[in-house]
């Protein structure tokens, strides 16, 4: 079926018709003619995979990664124009406020190929032998095979390529997964191995430690899946990252940002946003290894910061000690849980980076409860924020929202949204 794409929409799809039903296909830039075949057809709409571009945009560029479809889907479309795709989108999402309280130019960094500081990818046998791959997005157990990826570093890539070379003796039956991370500030990278063996079997893994030498990494890190167990094969489990003129260490199963020079952005604007009036103690829900909270610390008597993953939890105390910061708290507890707690600290202000999922109805409750004068929402989800938003904006006037591209290429989108209360 041809149809004609008249939008893209949140997360990604592009949008036509067909007999009056919304066809919703997976490569189409609005304005163009394409040929479609149909996957679903849906009660109140077909699901689609577009095979042929009749008439193409002036905005379609040829796609640098083989698997874009993965790892990027806007990989086909110009940046500029990914970037005002981006921003409808966003005023669609937020109808519901006042735009003129938006910034939603969307700030992009200088850097939009090569910017990600950690890829996870799936190791799979293909015409017997040993390959790279990403998972498929809506399926199971499908992977798509990979040569590179462009949104990685050149030295990423590298690695990749020799790691395969190491696996040429049968090692693909004892790793199933890698993770790989770098640190711009240290330039090292940090290989993370997963799979099924047993210390006592490690030693199986000794062809490995050659790429050590090669690449001058940080670290080599082994987990077994069934057991959570973590093994180091060469070096430390750890990475140093400088943000914002802090030192922060991180591994391979905490979260830490992957895009620095946009996080360093973000932060920026955020100091320039808090309330000049002197603020004593701060709430940072959802903290992760505790970006926000240190680069912050300055500013507050006290800090809370409140985090659920035991692993984020243990490089947090790290960097608050390397970091010789001493008016931090640590709460290692799911926020919905202790958030019942938070009134005792008397929050002035509360930062709030949420996953994807956003936050959870008792979070959002407490606040309401507790009512702190300021609150700085980042969020990764402009579906959820919307929601969210949708619930404080009784009590909270929404003065700005700030959108970041930390994610080039792909349907991502990060917004920083600045409330103050009625």
């Amino acid at each position: 079926m041809q149809i004609n794409i008249e939008k893209i929409i949140y997360p990604g799809k592009s949008l036509g018709r067909k007999d009056n039903k919304v066809v919703l296909t997976d490569s189409g830039i609005p304005g163009e003619i394409v040929e479609c075949s149909c996957v679903k057809d849906k009660k109140n709409y077909i699901l689609a995979k577009t095979n042929t571009v009749i008439r193409p945009s002036v905005h379609r560029k040829l796609p640098r990664c083989g698997h874009f479809h993965i790892c990027s889907a806007y990989q086909y479309i110009d940046y500029e124009y990914q970037l005002k795709i981006k921003e409808e989108q966003l005023k669609e999402i937020l109808s519901a406020f006042d735009s003129k309280l938006f910034s939603l130019n969307l700030r992009s960094g200088d850097v939009i190929w090569g910017y990600r500081n950690k890829i996870h990818l799936h190791i799979i046998t293909e015409n017997n032998s040993a390959v790279c791959a990403y998972h498929t997005p809506e399926t199971r157990d499908k992977f798509t095979p990979i040569d590179r990826c462009f949104l990685a570093s050149d030295l990423m890539n590298k690695l990749i390529s020799e790691f395969l070379r190491s696996l040429g003796g049968g090692l693909e039956k004892y790793v199933n997964e890698i993770t790989l991370q770098r640190s711009r500030a240290s330039k090292k990278l940090l290989l993370c191995c997963l799979g099924h063996l047993r210390k006592k079997e490690l030693a199986l893994l000794e062809p490995l430690l050659e790429l050590g030498k090669k690449f001058s990494l940080a670290g080599i890190v082994y987990i077994n899946k069934k057991r959570n167990e973590k093994s180091i094969l060469l070096g430390k489990d750890q990475l140093s990252e400088t943000v914002a003129g802090k030192t922060f260490l991180f591994g391979c199963q905490s979260f830490f940002q992957i895009n620095i020079p946009m996080l360093e952005l973000l932060i920026q604007d955020l100091k320039k946003e808090l309330p000049q009036t002197a603020a004593k103690n701060m709430l940072d829900l959802y903290c992760g290894v505790g970006t926000f909270a240190i680069a912050l610390s300055g500013l507050f008597s006290n800090i809370t910061a409140v985090e659920s993953s035991k692993a984020n939890i243990s490089f947090l105390k790290r960097n608050i000690s390397i970091n010789a910061v001493s008016n931090i708290e640590t709460v290692h507890a799911e926020c919905e849980n202790w958030i019942k707690n938070a009134h005792k600290k008397k929050p002035d202000i509360i930062i709030i980076d949420p996953p994807r999922r956003g936050m959870e109805n008792a979070v959002i409750e407490q606040i309401s409860k507790i009512q702190p004068g300021f609150i700085a929402y980042i969020s990764c989800d402009p579906a959820t924020l919307n929601r969210d938003l949708k619930k404080l904006v009784h009590e909270y006037n929404l003065r700005k929202i700030f959108a970041y591209d930390f994610f080039p290429h792909t349907p991502h989108i990060e917004t920083l949204s600045i409330l103050e209360k009625k």
